[in-house]
């Protein structure tokens, strides 16, 4: 009987993952159109207020949703460094 709860447990997170990966991949189709328009625009691929306006979001988020805000924080910084070389790569 604990095989299959445990097994029943490891399907959820295999399904939460697939379901992440996909968001990801949203994600970057997204940065690459905002790359675009980046590019088209000649504007900066950094934009450091608004970064900063998203950590202290997702900061706040990470909070009420109790989960650590370093890991919080070091997931969505190595998000947004993987996002500013996509941006790069589309210049």
């Amino acid at each position: 009987m604990q095989n299959a709860s445990l097994n029943h447990w490891r399907d959820q997170i295999d399904k939460l993952d697939n379901e992440l990966l996909s968001l990801l991949a949203k994600r970057m189709e997204i940065v690459q159109k905002i790359g675009r328009i980046k590019q088209s625009s000649h504007a900066s691929i950094l934009d450091k207020k608004r970064w900063q306006q998203v950590l202290e979001g997702i900061d706040a988020k990470a909070k009420k949703l109790k989960l650590p805000k370093k890991f919080v924080h070091e997931l969505f910084t190595r998000i947004h460094q993987q996002a500013l070389e996509t941006e790069r790569k589309d210049l």
